[in-house]
């Protein structure tokens, strides 16, 4: 399926311009002036505004208050209403568990077949030790790129914590480079 946005006010982080982008199969393909095609679909956005998608970074889908948990990812169509076309959940790892294992089975638990939107996962390290120091080189080829440790809260990390991951995290960047 193809779709073509005609003579809309393009905005980018960089500029604003009038033009039209060519989207395939849920791909951008093309972005210019008088682009011409014979798209399956074809809107007509003359005085409109073209903007990306929104990306939300901090969402608490699993979020519990006072005893209440907040409503997950069944409510990101709201998301979507508002622009916002993907969500970064926090995950907090289960203790005994790696981060990788916990994301995956709170993915599959709590967004899969349900989310409205694109989403990712921040892993929350809970439950420190070597083996989930270890696994966040393994983080990025899993899908999640982002680890989190809490600097208040009962949950506070030490120093120590801080310190290692930091250095693991440095170890990972060093080896990236040679």
């Amino acid at each position: 399926m193809s779709l073509l946005i005609k003579n809309g006010v393009i905005v980018t982080a960089m500029d604003e311009y009038q033009g039209d982008i060519l989207v395939d199969e849920g791909k951008i393909i093309a972005i210019g002036n008088n682009l011409d095609s014979k798209a399956d679909e074809v809107i007509d956005a003359k005085g409109m505004y073209v903007l990306p998608g929104g990306v939300d970074q901090h969402v608490h889908f699993s979020f519990e208050f006072n005893g209440s948990k907040v409503r997950g990812f069944e409510t990101s169509n709201a998301a979507a209403v508002g622009g916002t076309t993907t969500v970064i959940e926090f995950v907090n790892q289960i203790k005994g568990k790696g981060l990788i294992d916990t994301i995956d089975e709170y993915r599959k638990e709590n967004a899969e077949g349900i989310a409205m939107v694109d989403y990712s996962f921040h892993g929350i390290i809970t439950d420190p030790s070597t083996g989930v120091y270890d696994e966040i080189a393994k983080l990025p080829e899993a899908g999640y790129p982002t680890v989190k440790l809490f600097m208040a809260y009962k949950v506070c990390s030490s120093i120590v914590m801080m310190m290692l991951l930091l250095s693991q995290c440095k170890k990972q960047r060093m080896q990236e480079l040679l």
